[in-house]
């Protein structure tokens, strides 16, 4: 079988290629999603700490303790989220995905999908609304504009915010 002969199943090894570059899109926006979220958490902590000294300063104990709420609330919120950490996680899928399209002319349509399952398996699930704006950028990075789909206001919005 050669490696642009399809399978019963009628996937190509194009088809596994894109999928393996669809991994590097998605996981792609997942870790520009994650260090953003970890720069505006870090940017209303000290926007929470410069409000609580400069409150206490001015004698509004009442301002101070609230900007301590916040300021408490987002970095518990940051301490449980571990954006940067799952950034990481999404950067070592990236680059995982990529690696597997590097090599994937030398490989047969069999070995491109089991390393496929197994780098699913084993990286990040990732943020299910980046899941199209990561399809259809891959789509049309690869020429098959024709093929994107719509997205509802949620994915656009995700999209945006990536």
């Amino acid at each position: 079988m050669t490696q642009a002969a399809a399978r019963p199943d009628g996937r190509t090894h194009y088809e596994a290629v894109l999928d393996a570059r669809y991994g590097v899109r998605f996981n792609e926006l997942n870790e520009r999603y994650y260090n953003r979220l970890d720069l505006m958490l870090g940017l209303i902590t000290l926007a929470g700490g410069s409000a609580a000294v400069v409150s206490w300063a001015n004698q509004s104990p009442g301002l101070a303790a609230a900007a301590g709420v916040v300021l408490a609330f987002v970095s518990l919120f940051g301490q449980l989220l571990c954006a940067p950490r799952k950034a990481e996680q999404h950067a070592a899928g990236r680059r995982a995905y990529a690696d597997l399209d590097a090599r994937a002319p030398g490989l047969t349509l069999e070995q491109v999908d089991a390393e496929l399952r197994a780098l699913q398996a084993a990286l990040p699930s990732g943020i299910a609304l980046l899941a199209m704006p990561a399809y259809n950028a891959n789509l049309r990075s690869n020429g098959r504009g024709e093929h994107v789909q719509p997205m509802n206001r949620w994915e656009r919005l995700a999209a945006a915010i990536v």
